[in-house]
């Protein structure tokens, strides 16, 4: 049938491209799948059985680690995926991926969902010969950035159905964390502390989130606080944190130490607090309470969400007060609500894993 050669760089890979990795293997196409050393991509790609070759690592928080990683992984890919010889290359917005497939003269499928991340879509969308995108973001704003309108595909979805659509609970992943059904569970996602697109947005040295978790842990009681850190250094400063506060009213707050099923933590959840973006889209296609305290300007995907009434953007100062309301109603049945509307909009979405699996076999088939 052919190589196909895919590239993952960042957790969110995983679940896009796992399902079309395992469907083309099927298929009898024989499939690269290469990696990178970090924290949280590593771990998923281990707790989804996924087996990768390991190529080079993240480069950190500032700029002269990005460069020089990337330089370095490009120079060591460049060994791995000429001697695979793939026909098509595929990756989420990946740097190296695109580079080393324009060097090498290997079409590049790129799948890209967030524009104002610039500093990658200028380092990948010129040397892409398909850009495969949500319909809701728009070619006016790809085109900029190099690539010809006939050569974007977009699809009526967005990014986490290609997960979401067959997701199916596990309350293992409740138990596992010793979280108490009686009681609320409010889950937290801190920013992308490291990425270029929040520098001047988030101080690398401070904690955006803390005055949240103060406020939450002083105005209510009897509610359990999990902290999804993405990064060791993010996780050690949020315990450092909660050590340093005095935790009582029946409350607990959770930091979880390893990469888990965070599709089931959000479902379970009672309300998603988050300042990245996928965790937000996931919770808010799930159906539960979502409020976005991401530091910058909100995304188009996040704009989207919030006309269809599944997503709230809150300062951190105004969270907790939202939350407050939500408690002295019935969250059960806000829940309810929310989930019938998720489910109905889910539905009407389109499955990106059948768009990406069109476009490489496009390529495979020419």
């Amino acid at each position: 049938m052919g190589r196909v050669w895919f590239d993952l760089v960042a957790p969110k890979d995983v679940l896009y491209f796992e399902r079309a990795i395992n469907s083309l293997r099927r298929n009898g196409c024989e499939v690269l799948v290469t990696s990178r050393r970090y924290y949280e991509l590593l771990q998923l790609c281990r707790l989804r059985r996924l087996k990768t070759v390991v190529v080079g690592r993240y480069g950190g928080a500032e700029l002269i680690g990005k460069l020089l990683a990337s330089a370095r992984r490009i120079l060591r890919l460049v060994d791995v995926v000429y001697r695979f010889k793939p026909k098509v290359a595929v990756s989420f917005a990946s740097p190296e991926a695109a580079r080393v497939a324009f060097g090498l003269g290997i079409p590049h499928i790129c799948a890209n969902d967030t524009p104002n991340a610039e500093s990658v879509a200028k380092l990948t969308i010129p040397l892409s010969s398909r850009l495969i995108t949500p319909s809701i973001i728009g070619e006016d704003v790809w085109v900029k950035y190099g690539i010809s309108r006939e050569n974007i595909v977009t699809y009526n979805a967005l990014d986490p159905a290609a997960w979401i659509k067959g997701f199916k609970p596990r309350i293992s992943t409740i138990k596992k964390l010793n979280l108490d059904f009686e009681k609320p569970i409010i889950t937290l996602r801190p920013e992308e502390t490291f990425a270029s697109y929040l520098r001047g947005f988030v101080d690398l040295e401070g904690i955006y989130l803390a005055p949240l978790i103060k406020d939450l842990i002083e105005r209510l009681s009897n509610i359990q606080i999990v902290v999804v850190p993405r990064y060791p250094e993010q996780r050690e400063a949020y315990y450092k944190l909660t050590s340093s506060l005095t935790i009582g009213r029946g409350n607990r707050v959770v930091i979880t130490d390893r990469v888990l099923d965070t599709q089931s933590l959000i479902y379970y959840s009672s309300v998603f607090i988050g300042a990245g973006g996928t965790m937000s889209c996931e919770a808010s296609l799930l159906g539960v309470p979502t409020i976005s305290c991401y530091p910058a300007e909100p995304t188009i995907v996040d704009k989207y969400l919030i006309d269809l009434g599944l997503l709230k953007r809150l300062p951190i100062t105004k969270a907790v007060e939202y939350v407050e309301k939500l408690f002295t109603e019935d969250i059960a049945k806000v829940k309810r609500k929310l989930r019938a509307r998720a489910r109905r909009i889910l539905l009407e979405m389109e499955d990106p894993t059948d768009v990406v699996l069109k476009c490489i076999y496009q390529y495979l088939n020419h």
